[in-house]
């Protein structure tokens, strides 16, 4: 099992603790549009939920491509940000018709 990066650590116990991303975090932070979670399969071949949506704002990421997250480990429960694995998320218009379709 991989260790957990301590970025990650620091704000998963700053969420449980009742916080949360600061407004500057949020408006730095990549965009998910049409967004839903969805199950996948990491390296080891485990499922794992991740979102899937069209991002704008990321470093590595095309604006309106779709992308898919890595590994979800935080949703926000106004459903306005998530914490990956590897960063935070904003959320807009999350895809209900998207779980409808049963889609992964």
């Amino acid at each position: 099992m991989s260790k957990i990066a301590p970025e990650l650590m620091y704000d998963l116990e700053r969420f449980v603790r009742g916080e949360q991303p600061s407004a500057d975090e949020l408006e730095k932070a990549p965009r998910l549009t049409r967004w839903y979670v969805k199950k996948s399969a990491d390296w080891i071949s485990e499922s794992i939920l991740c979102l899937s949506g069209i991002v704008s704002g990321h470093s590595g990421i095309p604006d309106g491509d779709n992308a898919t997250t890595s590994a979800l480990f935080w949703l926000d429960s106004g459903r306005k940000w998530a914490r990956t694995r590897t960063q935070i998320y904003a959320l807009d218009d999350e895809d209900i018709e998207a779980y409808a379709k049963g889609s992964e």
